[in-house]
């Protein structure tokens, strides 16, 4: 069963930083490539994270159950499906705004809600696999990062320099609704007896 755990922290790696190239991908066209778009993104974009790690490692703390927690998950999953039918359209409509302000209120319209879910994720199994064995909660948050990690790794590479150059940023957007709702729906699979 820990392998399911180890999978999701991989996957949701690769969402997370598939979603970080998209954002500069998406936004380039109207703020540009500037320094201040790549600071005001990367900027917000941590600063979800750190809430969603925070909100993971809590939610795990209060025993929130798997079917709860990935229920959440799943509404991520469909927040990043409909980001991906109205980004062409929020933001051209920030456009008008400076190029600071226009480019964080669309990364945090577009982006800021599915990265907190998304990073909450890692703790969250941390603190169910710690739950079970104390002695091993070093070592379980060891190898649920290092899994997130590489499935980050996986994801910059592969957006980068094959998704988008290949299929161009609506479909990989879309793509990754796919991919975060497969995720969800495998992991509830694997854990079904728990669901009760």
């Amino acid at each position: 069963m820990k392998s399911i755990n180890y999978l999701t922290a991989f996957i949701s790696g690769f969402i997370t930083m598939s979603l970080e190239i998209l954002g500069f991908r998406a936004l380039a066209p109207h703020f540009g490539y500037s320094i201040y778009v790549f600071g005001t993104l990367i900027g917000l974009i941590l600063f979800a994270l750190a809430v969603g790690y925070w909100v993971g490692g809590l939610l795990s703390r209060r025993g929130i159950k798997p079917k709860t927690f990935f229920l959440i998950l799943l509404v991520a999953s469909l927040y990043i499906a409909i980001a991906s039918s109205l980004y062409d359209r929020i933001i051209p409509a920030l456009a008008g705004y400076s190029i600071i302000t226009g480019a964080f209120l669309a990364t945090l319209i577009l982006w800021a809600f599915p990265m907190v879910v998304l990073a909450a994720v890692s703790p969250y199994l941390v603190g169910r696999n710690s739950s079970a064995d104390k002695e091993s909660a070093g070592l379980s948050a060891g190898k649920i990062s290092a899994a997130g990690t590489l499935g980050g790794l996986a994801g910059t590479f592969l957006t980068s320099f094959y998704l988008l150059p290949e299929f161009g940023t609506h479909s990989t957007f879309v793509a990754n609704a796919y991919i975060a709702t497969a995720m969800t729906i495998l992991w509830i699979f694997a854990y079904d007896k728990k669901w009760l």
